[in-house]
């Protein structure tokens, strides 16, 4: 059996992008309210406005949350034989490193992703770029895949 490295995300990185969402959200809410209490003759009712301030920043607690449990269930793991990470669909999939690939960029909701797409796949694994360790996964995968692999050339062009 080969080893297996885990690498985990940041989730500082995920904790100030999930900050700003839920602070425009909270902002959209307050003024939905306030618009709300204001046709309907009911301002300042205190005790919907503040029920409107706590649920985007109980949202933000439930979303670190969720974010913090698919960070340990679902790391990024290299090993011997290939990669394994989730896909697009929030799947665990397994790449070989004899699989041909297609590597590219992406960003999703902000965030930043290395996308691998193996021949024959429907949807790419996706990589995340906000890794605690993403120098030493770069270097784990040119010891594993190769030099020439694409993966490998991608992470080297883009260090």
């Amino acid at each position: 059996m080969s080893a297996e490295t885990k690498y985990l995300i940041k989730l500082e990185f995920i904790k100030s992008h999930l900050f700003k969402l839920c602070a425009a959200l909270g902002l959209l809410i307050i003024g939905a309210t306030i618009v709300g209490q204001i046709r309907f003759d009911r301002f300042p009712a205190y005790q919907d406005l503040l029920i409107s301030a706590v649920i985007p920043f109980a949202g933000f607690a439930v979303l670190l949350l969720l974010f913090w449990m698919l960070a340990y269930v679902y790391p990024t793991k290299v090993s011997e034989k290939g990669i394994k990470c989730c896909n697009l669909y929030c799947v665990n999939k397994f790449v070989s490193w004899d699989a041909n690939c297609k590597v590219y960029f992406q960003s999703m909701y902000g965030l930043p992703y290395i996308c691998l797409l193996s021949e024959g796949s429907m949807a790419p694994l996706t990589i995340p770029c906000f890794m605690k360790d993403f120098d030493g996964f770069a270097a784990q995968v040119a010891r594993y895949a190769g030099e020439s692999h694409e993966l490998s050339k991608y992470l080297a062009s883009h260090a």
